[in-house]
């Protein structure tokens, strides 16, 4: 058993989670708003994703403003599920 880095994270971990259970792209505001994170951290965060192939991001123009959207890619969903089971194997041997 062995944790992602690239996944482990809590704020990785919460953007793949959001993500997954969007099962749709999922606008930036709603993902740093969901996990409680900063612009900044929440940005940093998904470049680390996307340049792991995790995530993809695109920006759109609307009327009034840009926005950005995250989505899950299917090695996003393989290194989710990769992580759930390591977590569960890690903990499963707790007597709580």
């Amino acid at each position: 058993m062995r944790l992602d880095d690239r996944v482990h994270h809590r704020a990785r971990l919460g953007l793949l989670s959001v993500l997954h259970a969007a099962s749709r792209s999922v606008d930036f505001t709603t993902l740093r708003d969901a996990l409680s994170l900063t612009d900044g951290n929440c940005n940093r965060h998904l470049a680390g994703l996307q340049e792991a192939g995790l995530v993809t991001v695109s920006k759109t123009r609307g009327p009034s403003r840009a926005r950005t959207w995250a989505q899950l890619t299917p090695a996003g969903l393989t290194a989710l599920r990769t992580e759930a089971q390591a977590l569960h194997e890690l903990l499963s041997g707790l007597d709580l």
